[in-house]
């Protein structure tokens, strides 16, 4: 989920990242510590998943909504520090804030269909 997310902003992103080019690693580079965002994807999957699980009340797909929002917050406080910090464009902090609710949402609501006490 979290890899589809990064690769669609990515995608709609791309002509801002592009103008901002100089601060982030070169593609080829960047192939050469996939494994470290594979990690960091899959330590987010678990506990996003780990997190949802200890709140679980069986209330239905709102509930997973909710959570997803709540996810999604918590990860856009992230992008603003970022945002402080780094020389991104507004255009980059929104689409990575806007992506950040939708992955949440929607991994809430696949977490609401999927588990299953």
């Amino acid at each position: 989920m979290k890899a589809l997310g990064t690769i669609s902003v990515g995608m709609i992103l791309k002509a801002e990242y592009a103008a901002t080019a100089s601060i982030w690693r070169p593609e080829a580079e960047m192939q050469k510590y996939f494994l470290f965002m594979l990690l960091g994807q899959m330590i987010i999957a678990k506990y996003f998943t780990f997190l949802f699980i200890k709140g679980y009340e069986g209330t239905g797909m709102m509930e997973g909504v909710r959570y997803g929002l709540l996810i999604g917050f918590l990860f856009m406080g992230t992008y603003f520090v970022q945002f402080a910090v780094s020389p991104i464009t507004v255009k980059i902090l929104v689409g990575w804030c806007l992506g950040s609710l939708a992955q949440g949402v929607l991994g809430g609501m696949l977490l609401t269909v999927l588990y299953k006490r």
